[in-house]
């Protein structure tokens, strides 16, 4: 094992998992950690044809790579957890899944990602 596939594999249940279909995300933003990390052994469980429904609602830079990143000028709040979370933030994301869901997307198929816990409490 490689030095970096070792390192991810503390962290990613994934990576034990190669030659399964294993993500269900749009393909496009698989690539390079597939190349780079898996030695392309990690399998999309899903096409990009499958994942169209975004190009109705959201502009893309690169429609190809169908990415969401919200900047939003506010900065986070700090409780005594020490985890932060963004009041603006989160408004912007329940926005943005509003918008999915009114275009007949399935909840389960919609994710949202954060790396910290109150921001996850706080959607």
């Amino acid at each position: 094992m490689q030095p970096r596939q070792r390192a991810f594999s503390q962290n990613y249940a994934v990576f034990r998992r190669r030659g399964k279909p294993t993500f269900r995300t749009h393909p496009a933003p698989n690539t390079l950690p597939n190349s780079f990390i898996y030695d392309g052994t990690l399998v999309d469980g899903i096409t990009a044809a499958d994942r169209q429904l975004l190009k109705g609602v959201v502009r893309f830079s690169n429609p190809e790579v169908p990415l969401v990143f919200v900047d939003v000028k506010e900065t986070s709040v700090e409780p005594a957890s020490h985890s932060h979370y963004s009041p603006t933030k989160a408004s912007k994301c329940q926005a943005l899944v509003r918008r999915l869901l009114q275009r007949a997307a399935e909840s389960s198929i919609v994710a949202l990602i954060t790396s910290y816990k109150e921001q996850h409490r706080y959607l």
